[in-house]
Order: structure tokens, then C-alpha cells, then sequence
């Protein structure tokens, strides 16, 4: 990723670093590809507090923590995801099953519906 010269005065064509949350979404999500899911979400956290509307980093710690059936914990993550334009599909079905797991029915329907 290149950012222009007004980024930090480098000059043109230099490539700077990308944003921390940018790279430790992309580093939780090769540890939560390779089964490490500790380290994921201690990285998807990290992500969160420095970007909190990252629709990837929401919809990944949600979807990791409902894959640990913690979907109390998945749904708010999830649930925030979901007001983030462009919203995927695959974040309203997850949101939509973390709320069928909590006995939510009408509100999964309504996830999936949308």
C-alpha cells in the first residue's frame, strides 16, 4: 500500500507502513487460518482499540469467539459490524447465528433477512 507525499512528509513513491490495525487485523487472521485462535483474538482486541469501526476486525473476533460458543461475547462485535458500510453478507449470517445460539430467533431472522 502506498500513501502519497502528504503522509507524513515521505517522499513520492515511498512505502510507508500501514496502519497498526491494518496489520494486526491481517496477522490475527493468519493465526486464526493456521488454528491459533489465542493469539487471534489478542490481536483482533488490539485491532479494535486502535480502529473500532474495522468491519473486518469486528466480524472476525465475533466470528471467533461465537466458533468458541462464547456468542455473548461474539454478538455486540458482530452486531457492530453490521452498521459499518458495505456490509457483507457473510456478517449478517454470522451476527444472524450468534443471535439464534443467545435464543434470539426473531432477531436472527431479521439479521438474516436484511
Amino acid at each position: 500500500m502506498r500513501f502519497s507525499s502528504a503522509c507524513g512528509g515521505a517522499a513520492r513513491g515511498d512505502v510507508l507502513p500501514m496502519p497498526s490495525a491494518e496489520l494486526e487485523f491481517r496477522s490475527a487472521l493468519e493465526s486464526f487460518r493456521r488454528g491459533d485462535h489465542a493469539v487471534a483474538e489478542r490481536r483482533l482486541k488490539a485491532a479494535a482499540q486502535v480502529e473500532p469501526r474495522h468491519a473486518g476486525v469486528l466480524n472476525l473476533l465475533g466470528t471467533l469467539l461465537a466458533s468458541q460458543e462464547r456468542y455473548g461475547e461474539a454478538e455486540p462485535f458482530l452486531h457492530a459490524a453490521t452498521k459499518i458500510p458495505p456490509v457483507s453478507a457473510a456478517t449478517l449470517y454470522n451476527h444472524g447465528l450468534a443471535l439464534q445460539n443467545l435464543g434470539r430467533p426473531r432477531d436472527a431472522l431479521a439479521a438474516f433477512d436484511k
